[in-house]
């Protein structure tokens, strides 16, 4: 079969105000950047006014407020006009619990006997009254309490009896109209004459049951309610609700898409697409929600796939949303072409950052913070296990249940009650997100890391594990991996693998990410706090994996769930050069503004934790010329806010505490207004500047590898330029395109095609400015345009490490060549760039690099021409090895990538703007 590669995706968050015409005027813009695949947030029908499309209401239509389907026709067609495809992101997981949701509506009306209700993860028979029905919780006030100030109540319309909720109408029933008729017959066979008067009226009796004044009318509005498929609960009742959730966002319910029902359902509009040659090329969100992610995917692929015209099959492009742990790798069996790539984006910024900075940093951490300072593996299991607590009651609650439907006929040897507490453990400590089934049995990789989660809860929890339920669960220590789950998948098993995955995303990414801040750049979705960077030798294996195994995934530096824009992690790159004495300003700086602080009942707000996560916030993300600009200071207290209600401590979504959160918006107008802040201000201006300074070309470096490892670059939504945003909804802010389209206008017209002797826009030796947002959208088109024009490169080209000759005690270059035929790429990327320049505002670039040379595989060509800078280089020989002295690639800037063999003398023409990108390249698999 063969596959249609991306050279490089730009990914695009559709909006009401940003819709397919919009994304159609940036397509021009994007060819000559040097995209060939226009990356779209969801397109199908959504809620009314949704702001990201993941709340979908109907899969077989495109939204119509994104431009409906005319406007998605004439997005496609300027797509092709400049020889660019599409690749969308599906939502198989779940759809919106919604009125506007058909599905939805239908299966409210009808029950189980709905034709769509099957598609739905519902278990209908876990009701308070023990009769079929979902349970709803969107009430926010008690049921009785509805009905008396009228909130809720009972109206007659064309199809019969509804229940009013304000200013929504909800489905009636069958039963609901046949139980209304019955009492309109006897109201009117009980008229007596003039002398009784006569029977109440419909509108009379109807309003007498919504009031429930009398017992007769309360017991009669109690029955309609138990005539209905649904039942109303109020809000906070989660452990009621009988539906699987999207996490814990009972607004969205899943969807069973690996059963052929709910597939066919769910892709109506997709596979016509893919056969008419619309779509080739998906992103699968959330695929660990699904109970069998291999079926799904199996039956994706076949679906998508379509004859060519040479007798042949073209399979689609699939990624998937997966998080990766260290030490995973995707199923072999899945029929894709690799994940969204947070494994890559954490080791490209990883690898920059200098090997001695954790242990400075956790120093620090532990001298300010004191016995909270806690390591993140602590956090994080805590964490878990109090989200899968306090979050997901009615899940776990339901998997319990199907533990001891499992062992029925058998005495059970522990109470629901100690079952649910070991699952809890047991699920905190599980390292990995889920596990699989493989041909009906739990993969061995996952036997194991059960087996390891299993003692990780006798160390952490001796008591726990040694109780009954523990051992009911699990099987007697040792770990059995044969005893649970084991065999054929039941509904224990399938329920809680998908139930894992919610707990570690909302457990870490949504809880201990936010309490744990000896350094929160390190803070990335697929990261571990805890290991602070990467290794060279670590970052290389990973590269190596990656090419051998043919990963086509995509490689991005910031999407749409990062929790820091990727310059933002930049500047958290070149802070950690300054570990040391950051953390003594920081804890020094804390103590002092103590005095700005408010005291409530649990303690001073912003705590020291609040106060060291605040300080980091700003060096990475704020302005560098005005750290306390006003737009920046709403976006700050914005994100402290959504902080704390992540690390649920003094506040938290499910209960806001208010005055907790004015007093962080408190605490940061002191900062900027108060005297006797001011020498911090000065201090701060100091901290700016140096990390500004070198987070720019940490920024640039960031995208030269980007750009050049296996996968397949993926830029986010003006990434190209400058990206200092905060955790969504920051990131999802309006992108200036007007602005970009401009500037790099600007920047091809003074080049000119084939520019001579200039490198990309940057510092000349020993001037003091650093690289700009011009500077790294040049070496962005440059490296994407190559891209391009080289597919066999990067697509087959063998990934070689390359080292230094000696770093003399200096943190070493990241470097190695692609090479495919006679064609070579060398990349290299400096490191510990501060204190090449002596900690002082001066390029690190030329002499400063001393005598360290880079020691070229055998082979390699002597002559290379750089692509930023179009200037040549040439390596000498010494003690029989070719070398490639640093002084000179690294002339113009810390970063460098040079062409050579075959097509060396091209390099101006190969990085030229052209009005369209060339179709991707189809690798045979």
């Amino acid at each position: 079969m063969a596959v249609r590669t991306p050279s490089a995706t730009y990914r695009v968050q559709l909006s009401p105000q940003f819709g397919f015409d919009r994304a159609a005027r940036i397509v021009p813009y994007l060819a000559r950047l040097g995209v060939d695949v226009l990356y779209l947030s969801p397109i199908l029908a959504a809620r009314t006014r949704s702001e990201h499309g993941y709340d979908g209401v109907d899969p077989g239509r495109i939204d119509a407020g994104r431009g409906g389907a005319a406007a998605f026709r004439r997005m496609w067609r300027t797509l092709r006009r400049h020889g660019m495809d599409l690749l969308v992101d599906i939502v198989p997981n779940h759809l919106a619990a919604s009125l506007e949701n058909p599905a939805w509506q239908q299966v409210l009306r009808r029950g189980p006997r709905a034709p769509l209700a099957s598609i739905f993860d519902i278990d209908w028979g876990r009701t308070a009254d023990g009769r079929p029905a979902v349970v709803l919780p969107w009430l926010d006030r008690e049921l009785p309490a509805a009905f008396s100030d009228g909130h809720l109540a009972f109206e007659r319309d064309r199809s019969g009896l509804a229940l009013r909720m304000g200013s929504a109408r909800l489905p009636g029933s069958a039963r609901v109209d046949r139980r209304w008729r019955s009492w309109r017959l006897e109201a009117h066979r009980s008229r007596r004459g003039p002398a009784t008067g006569l029977p109440p009226g419909e509108q009379e009796l109807l309003e007498r049951i919504n009031r429930g004044a009398a017992g007769r009318d309360r017991a009669r509005r109690t029955q309609l309610l138990g005539d209905l498929w649904y039942r109303l609960v109020p809000w906070w009742e989660i452990s009621s609700v009988n539906y699987r959730r999207f996490f814990d966002i009972s607004d969205l319910v899943g969807v069973r898409s690996d059963e052929p029902k709910a597939f066919a359902y769910m892709h109506r509009w997709l596979l016509r697409a893919a056969r008419a040659g619309t779509i080739s090329m998906v992103r699968v969100d959330h695929i660990d929600g699904l109970a069998d992610p291999r079926r799904y995917l199996q039956r994706l692929a076949r679906g998508l796939s379509r004859p060519t015209t040479g007798g042949g099959t073209q399979r689609p492009y699939i990624v998937v949303e997966k998080i990766l742990a260290t030490d995973e790798a995707l199923p072999p069996e899945w029929p894709v072409d690799g994940t969204t790539g947070y494994e890559a984006l954490t080791r490209l910024t990883g690898v920059l950052v200098p090997s001695g900075a954790r242990s400075e940093l956790e120093i620090a951490y532990r001298r300010t913070l004191g016995a909270a300072a806690r390591p993140f593996a602590d956090e994080a299991y805590r964490a878990k296990r109090e989200v899968a607590r306090t979050m997901f009651p009615g899940e776990r609650s339901e998997i319990v249940r199907d533990h001891f439907s499992r062992i029925r006929g058998r005495a059970p040897a522990a109470s629901p009650e100690e079952v649910d507490q070991a699952l809890s453990s047991l699920t905190a400590a599980l390292s990995v997100y889920r596990t699989y089934q493989a041909k009906g049995r739990l993969r061995p990789a996952d036997g194991r890391r059960l087996a390891a989660a299993s003692r990780e809860v006798h160390r952490r929890e001796a008591r726990l594990a040694q109780g009954r339920g523990f051992c009911a669960l699990v099987g007697h220590p040792p770990w059995n991996p044969a005893r649970i789950p084991g065999g054929a998948p039941d509904a224990f098993v399938r329920r809680w693998q998908q139930w894992s995955g919610d707990v570690a995303a909302k457990g870490v990414e949504d809880t201990a990410f936010y309490r744990h801040v000896r350094f929160i750049g390190a803070n990335e979705v697929g990261g571990d706090p805890e290991r602070v960077g990467t290794s060279i030798e670590e970052f290389h294996a990973f590269m190596v994996e990656r090419h051998r195994r043919g990963s086509r995934g995509l490689t991005p530096t910031s999407t749409h769930d990062t929790k820091w824009g990727e310059d933002a992690r930049a500047r958290f790159v070149a802070l950690a050069e300054w570990a040391h004495e950051w953390g003594r300003t920081a804890g020094r700086w804390s103590r002092a503004h103590r005095a700005f602080t408010t005291p409530l009942a649990q303690g001073r707000v912003p705590t020291v934790a609040e106060r060291y996560r605040l300080y980091q916030t700003l060096v990475a993300s704020a302005p560098a010329e005005d750290p306390f600009a006003p737009s920046y200071v709403d976006r700050l207290v914005a994100h402290l806010v959504k902080a704390a209600r992540e690390a649920k401590l003094g506040t938290s979504w499910l209960r806001p505490n208010p005055t907790h959160e004015a007093a962080l918006g408190h605490f940061v107008r002191a900062l900027r207004d108060d005297a006797r802040a001011a020498p911090f201000r000065t201090e701060l201006a100091h901290w700016m500047a140096r990390i500004a300074y070198f987070g720019a070309y940490y920024s640039i470096a960031q995208t030269v590898l980007r750009c050049t490892v296996p996968g397949v670059p993926d830029l986010y939504q003006g990434s190209e330029g400058w990206n200092f945003s905060l955790v969504d909804p920051d990131n999802r802010r309006p992108v200036p395109f007007g602005r970009l389209e401009d500037l790099l206008d600007r920047l091809d017209r003074t080049e000119g095609a084939i520019p001579r002797r200039q490198s990309i826009p940057s510092p000349r030796r020993g001037a003091r400015a650093a690289p700009g947002a011009a500077e790294k959208l040049a070496a962005t088109a440059r490296l994407l345009r190559f891209r391009r024009d080289h597919r066999a490169l990067f697509d087959r080209g063998m990934y070689v490490p390359v080292v230094e000759a000696t770093a003399g005690g200096a943190e070493p270059v990241v470097a190695f060549v692609r090479r495919v035929g006679s064609e070579w790429l060398l990349v290299a990327v400096g490191r510990g760039l501060a204190s090449v320049s002596s900690g002082r505002l001066i390029p690190p670039i030329g002499s400063r690099w001393g005598d360290r040379a880079l020691l070229l595989p055998s082979g390699a060509p002597r002559e290379w021409v750089d692509l930023l800078t179009r200037l040549p280089v040439r390596a000498r020989v010494a003690d029989g090895r070719l070398r490639l002295d640093l002084a000179e690639a690294f002339a113009a800037g810390p970063f460098a990538v040079f062409c050579g063999g075959r097509r060396r003398a091209s390099a101006e023409e190969l990085t030229a703007p052209r009005g369209a990108g060339t179709r991707g390249s189809e690798t045979v698999t």
